[in-house]
């Protein structure tokens, strides 16, 4: 019999997390994906190193770490949660395992004046109940407008959720390549079933175009189709940044409102122009790939009052780079070059011998040491950025920093 409560994490690929602000002070929120929860801290000022989480979202305490939804003795529960997000002090979830994306209300409250177990949903998306898990809401491999597909029930692809400042939900459908958005007004009204009214990477609801092929040398600059989309976030400007990436290409798509279906990124990050030749010296122009080529980007933030204002967290690279602004981005087609990094000693490569690629030796998880430190990173994911304060789910570590 277990008489310790599991709190630690097991983070999960580029894991999420987020900041409710709405109260004061801030509560904090990581997705588990490993153990099939999201574990919330009720004061995100004094977060001190090793403390115990005060609440589980989708399961009913700290030591149950079964995975939720159909055909468990939790329908309301989690399943390999991938993304998440705080909107007006309400917890929404993708739920990847379950091919929905649910809707917990203030869930200290909630928990708090109804003495339940767990916070128990309001809203849920991709499903017609919360009884059911089927992909694409059909169960058909076919797209439409109320489904999404997050699981096949074997792999569980990442999912994230973004609010625009008029209070759309926008989320990323890996498996239909493309991203979605439903109204404001459906998602306050709450309940299932919900239907977008809008979608990148596809020319309709209905259909899905033929994918991108990673042997295609020009396929990075298509503008209007995903690789397969991952992370998303808005800039103060209302500028919508998706990550992109496959086994052979990464990129980071720059949307800009008035937003419409299936309209073409206007700006890329990562990607060279059409008429830029490779270098067959892989030590040449060396210093301009270290400061422009992401591999797998996990997350995009925002500082406010600084600049550079973007930040990108080079996953594959267990690194954060910080570029400028969107609006002092090149316009000739040339990518964005960064201008610091966190989580290796350089932002550029040294020369090394020959064998593997010359950015080796500066993009491996905590710059190659056998233990990870306070300056090094471990295939980091999500981030949640404030005024002060910036917090990385530093996944290959399983921690939050």
């Amino acid at each position: 019999t277990a008489t310790t409560e599991i709190y630690t994490l097991s983070l999960h690929d580029a894991l999420p997390i987020s900041l409710d602000t709405s109260v004061s002070p801030p509560i904090f929120y990581v997705s588990d994906a490993g153990n099939n929860r999201v574990l919330a801290w009720k004061n995100a000022n004094s977060f001190q190193s090793g403390q115990k989480a005060d609440l589980q979202i989708g399961q009913p305490d700290l030591l149950t770490t079964f995975p939720g939804g159909l055909g468990s003795a939790y329908s309301t529960g989690l399943n390999q949660p991938t993304g998440i997000a705080v909107y007006k002090g309400d917890l929404y979830v993708a739920d990847s395992g379950n091919n929905r994306v649910l809707r917990y209300p203030s869930p200290f409250t909630q928990v708090t004046q109804q003495q339940k177990q767990f916070p128990v949903p309001d809203l849920w998306i991709g499903q017609a109940t919360l009884n059911t898990r089927s992909v694409n809401f059909t169960g058909q491999a076919t797209p439409n407008a109320q489904g999404i597909f997050l699981t096949n029930g074997s792999a569980v692809l990442q999912s994230s959720i973004a609010f625009d400042s008029l209070g759309n939900l926008w989320m990323t459908d890996a498996g239909n390549l493309r991203v979605l958005r439903f109204k404001a007004t459906d998602v306050a009204a709450g309940g299932g079933g919900l239907t977008a009214d809008l979608e990148l990477g596809q020319n309709d609801f209905l259909s899905k175009q033929t994918p991108l092929s990673s042997s295609n040398p020009t396929a990075p600059l298509i503008a209007n189709q995903f690789f397969q989309p991952d992370a998303l976030a808005f800039d103060p400007n209302g500028n919508l940044f998706v990550t992109d990436f496959n086994s052979i290409w990464s990129r980071v798509m720059v949307f800009t409102p008035p937003f419409s279906t299936n309209e073409s990124a206007k700006g890329l990050l990562g990607v060279f122009p059409a008429n830029y030749v490779f270098p067959a010296d892989l030590t040449a122009n060396q210093a301009l790939r270290d400061k422009t080529v992401v591999l797998n980007p996990g997350a995009v933030f925002f500082l406010t009052g600084s600049a550079p204002a973007v930040g990108v967290v080079d996953s594959g690279s267990s690194r954060i780079l910080l570029f400028d602004t969107y609006a002092n981005w090149p316009t000739d087609g040339t990518p964005p070059q960064a201008k610091f990094i966190y989580g290796q000693p350089s932002i550029t490569c040294p020369v090394q011998q020959t064998g593997l690629p010359p950015y080796a030796l500066c993009r491996i998880a905590n710059s190659g040491r056998a233990k990870p430190g306070t300056d090094t990173l471990g295939f980091p994911g999500g981030t949640v950025a404030t005024s002060t304060d910036l917090f990385v789910a530093d996944s290959g570590n399983n921690r939050v920093v």
